[in-house]
């Protein structure tokens, strides 16, 4: 049987328009812009005994990509920064900074009209810096760090009621490496990236865990905007000595632009 090399181009060339398009119409992109103030505490019995309180305030991106209503990717970045301070003695505060990347991706299990439940896996990186007493006639060279890499369990839900949306959502570590740092006094400013990431090592369920909880309510002001407050808690704790443990919460105003 004789092939017609020319139509069977030309049909391939329509297959693949059509998919094409209905696969592009099937995208939804979303940029979630947020900014938040919290609290927390901070114990790290390498450098201190001492339990501070931090006050801090938390700066986020997300780039969300659903595909076919049933597949979402994230990619964000976190930037939070604040004073640290003992207990009732806020003039001795110390300056941190936090650096955060993040990126996920989850699949609907569950869904319906108006409800829908996700599972997926995140890959986080994250390094806490911590500087000198907060004043213009002192050092400012950072002395204590801590950092941690890894992979966590994402666990979702989400409904939606007529304009509002509410989504909960959890994590909790499935593999991490964590590096606490150096010790006070040491200056990280000549080999920054060299001390964070160096010397990381495996921690365990009973070496590491941590766990991080969502909340958020969504508004939708028209079809390509919606406004939205989130409530953002975290804990991580290593038990082994010498011990650490961390929690903080934050409540954010963002801004969730759809494309």
């Amino acid at each position: 049987m004789k092939v017609n090399f020319k139509l069977l181009l030309l049909l391939t060339g329509l297959s693949f328009s059509t998919f094409a398009q209905e696969t592009e119409s099937e995208f939804n992109h979303q940029l979630r812009l947020s900014g938040g103030v919290g609290s927390g505490i901070w114990e790290d019995q390498l450098t201190s005994d001492t339990t501070m309180q931090t006050l801090s305030q938390l700066w986020q991106a997300d780039y969300h990509l659903n595909f076919n209503q049933r597949q979402n990717w994230t990619i964000g970045m976190a930037l939070q920064s604040g004073p640290m301070f003992p207990e009732g003695m806020r003039d001795l505060d110390q300056g941190f900074v936090r650096f955060q990347f993040r990126t996920a991706y989850t699949f609907t299990l569950i869904q319906n009209e108006d409800s829908r439940f996700d599972l997926g896996l995140q890959y986080r990186a994250q390094s806490r810096l911590i500087s000198d007493v907060l004043d213009e006639n002192q050092d400012k060279d950072l002395v204590q760090h801590f950092s941690r890499q890894g992979l966590s369990v994402v666990i979702g839900a989400q409904y939606q009621m007529d304009k509002w949306r509410f989504e909960g959502q959890a994590l909790f570590p499935m593999a991490t490496t964590v590096n606490r740092g150096t010790k006070g006094g040491t200056n990280l400013n000549e080999d920054l990236f060299e001390q964070i990431f160096k010397g990381s090592e495996w921690g365990t369920w009973h070496q590491y865990f941590a766990a991080d909880l969502s909340l958020t309510a969504a508004y939708e002001f028209n079809e390509w905007l919606d406004f939205y407050l989130q409530y953002q808690a975290e804990m991580q704790a290593m038990p082994v000595s010498p011990e650490l443990f961390s929690a903080q919460q934050h409540l954010s105003l963002g801004v969730n632009l759809k494309f």
